[in-house]
């Protein structure tokens, strides 16, 4: 009982901190969840490429990330998650300046 009591206490502690309240719309979600699909294709890719110790890739998407509302930090945060869902991937930055989404592949496509 002591441990719940604790757990719900830290619970209303670190809602109380936390500066943006994410907003995503069911849409956003799917697309965040898409690169798993691309798990088989990758890991093949990179049990072709290992051996050959691939120096990888940056890959620079268009993203729009406009705005610090809650809907805005929710597609970032999907995206950063989502984007770094596949093994052969994970997402570096998104540079809202030039609006493109940043990640790195270790396996570029042709492998």
């Amino acid at each position: 009982m002591a441990v719940g009591a604790f757990g719900a206490t830290a619970s209303v502690i670190v809602r109380a901190q936390r500066d943006v309240v994410l907003r995503p719309r069911p849409r956003w979600v799917l697309e965040a969840l898409r690169p798993l699909g691309r798990w088989p294709r990758d890991l093949w890719a990179l049990a072709r490429a290992l051996p050959s110790r691939p120096t990888g890739r940056i890959v620079e998407e268009p993203f729009e990330a406009t705005g610090e509302d809650p809907r805005s930090a929710a597609r970032r945060a999907l995206a950063v998650a989502g984007g770094s869902l596949a093994p052969n991937a994970i997402v570096v930055e998104i540079d809202t300046d030039r609006g493109v989404l940043v990640s790195h592949e270790l396996a570029g496509g042709d492998a």
